[in-house]
């Protein structure tokens, strides 16, 4: 082997891979001179970690073949990382996620290219959806083929209880009317809407439908058939509902630049696997659900998240950019544009931002400081230095990382926007007790302009959230696609019409329409 190989030791192996100078072969290691005990082979404390290689190893020499040390091209290979697997030998694999495309920073500003597309509603969309009433506009989402689907699958599965329920499509109309209805005139418990009681009777519920009736048609209320169930995914019950749904979302969806993705919760305080705690959250308990929003609120696509069978599986940028790829996807099938996703720090990633970019999707978002890769940001001094000082950094391949000082340390990434220009903000400082105005970097107005449209969704989804509640598991959720698709619907009317409601207003003109 002596004879057709080089030999160097580990030390010059390690520094030729850190300068990106080493191809994926596999390397031997020479065992050392000194004699190696057996609690030194058996401590594999560090094995895997090239930070902590013993010296022993270190100075031990590395056979690799001629012809490669040789090769013209030997200096343009890929960066790889060293992993070591046993006490004798080193083998070059692949790096990690999120680290495995090699940046050289600059400190810097982006420059931010300039974007052709027309944005916002056309002459087209404003005669289509100003003159429609609200339940025209609810009936967008759900519309004939949705109604008779679920009215399809409700009456299969009352009949194979023995149950002759002959669901109609105006039943149920009037039936997801008293459901909405229950988000504005809550009562305690929801039998009494029928009852004669003069504190408690609505004749508005009591004429339209027998209390009966609505039982039935609730306790048997389904959305696919359970004999075709897909037994991978744990919505199968609802899959067809979500896909119809989100079909329509987008194809009604008006056209904006800005899209914000972020994770919504449903209430839900049963038993199932999918059930989520998230601390701090104003909905603690339920299921989580991915959605990509509008600026303002409106919902495009809505993903509810089942732990590792969810469907996103692109590992090299995680779950939360798997998450992005899948909904940028979504929009660019769509309708192909520039379009510019927002999203917090769960998701960005250097990596994503660059995959982002060769689909031509620009996007900005929060990063964490342990996925900076190796951008040489001094966080000790940055929180040193006064409010409204900013350091920021461009990559080789055009990534921006800017690191602003307010309160405490905010660092946001961007494929397409850097610091200029740059605007004031107004802040209060505890100390002086007087408002101050401080520099804010381009990149942070943007952010802060563009990030709130789940939460704003949320919110509009909040005030008069249907108050009914079944006890199947998926009920919660199904009322939670009716109460989105009615905010939808008054997102587009505020949009198009000149006689604009509230949403109040708005949802009690449907149940009205549908009583």
């Amino acid at each position: 082997m002596a004879s057709s190989s080089k030999s160097l030791c580990v030390n010059d192996i390690i520094n030729l891979l850190e300068a990106d100078e080493l191809s994926e072969d596999t390397i031997f290691l020479e065992p050392p001179d000194e004699n190696i005990t057996d609690e030194d082979s058996d401590n594999d404390e560090h094995t895997g970690d090239i930070n902590h290689l013993p010296a022993s190893v270190l100075k031990a020499n590395v056979i690799l073949p001629k012809e490669i040390l040789n090769t013209d091209n030997y200096y343009e290979s890929k960066k790889k990382k060293v992993v070591t697997t046993k006490k004798n030998r080193v083998v070059v694999g692949k790096k990690k996620s999120q680290k495995d495309s090699f940046q050289i920073w600059r400190e810097g500003d982006l420059e931010t290219p300039k974007i052709t597309e027309l944005w916002g509603p056309d002459e087209n969309s404003k005669i289509k959806y100003g003159s429609l009433a609200p339940f025209e506009l609810f009936e967008l989402f759900f519309d004939d083929q949705v109604f008779d689907s679920i009215v399809q699958y409700t009456n299969i599965y009352a009949s194979s209880k023995n149950i002759s329920l002959d669901l109609t499509k105006n039943e149920l109309k009037c039936f997801i009317a008293i459901l909405l209805l229950s988000g504005y005139n809550e009562m305690s418990r929801r039998r009494m809407y029928w009852e004669k009681a003069p504190d408690t009777n609505n004749g508005l519920v009591s004429n339209a439908m027998r209390r009966n009736r609505f039982d039935d048609i609730f306790h048997n209320l389904h959305f696919s058939n359970n004999n075709n169930l897909d037994n991978s995914d744990k919505y199968a019950k609802i899959r067809p509902l979500i896909t119809m749904i989100n079909t329509r979302f987008l194809m009604h969806a008006p056209h904006e630049e800005f899209h914000s993705i972020d994770e919504s919760m449903v209430p839900y305080y049963g038993k199932h696997g999918c059930k989520q705690f998230i601390r701090g959250k104003p909905i603690r308990f339920g299921f989580k659900v991915w959605v990509g929003t509008l600026r303002l609120g409106y919902a495009l696509w809505i993903s509810p998240y089942q732990g590792k069978n969810t469907g996103f599986n692109q590992t090299d940028v995680g779950l939360g950019g798997s998450v992005i790829l899948a909904y940028a996807n979504q929009i660019i099938n769509h309708r192909p544009a520039p379009y510019h996703l927002v999203f917090d720090n769960f998701f960005t990633g250097v990596t994503l931002l660059e995959k982002l970019k060769s689909i031509n999707i620009r996007a900005t978002g929060t990063i964490r400081s342990n996925r900076v890769m190796k951008c040489p940001i001094d966080f000790g001094k940055m929180k040193k230095q006064p409010r409204g000082s900013s350091c920021s950094f461009v990559s080789n391949n055009a990534i921006f990382i800017c690191c602003w000082r307010d309160n405490n340390i905010v660092c946001l990434a961007s494929n397409t926007i850097g610091t200029d220009p740059i605007s004031v903000a107004n802040r209060w400082s505890t100390s002086e007790k007087k408002r101050l105005r401080i520099s804010q970097p381009n990149i942070v107005s943007v952010y802060n302009k563009n990030m709130g449209g789940v939460d704003r969704m949320d919110q509009n989804i909040s005030q008069y959230r249907i108050g009914i509640r079944g006890k199947k598991w998926y009920s919660s959720i199904v009322l939670y696609i009716i109460d989105l698709a009615v905010q939808n619907a008054w997102q587009l009317h505020r949009m198009y019409n000149k006689n604009k409601m509230d949403q109040l207003a708005f949802r009690r003109s449907i149940v009205i329409s549908y009583r």
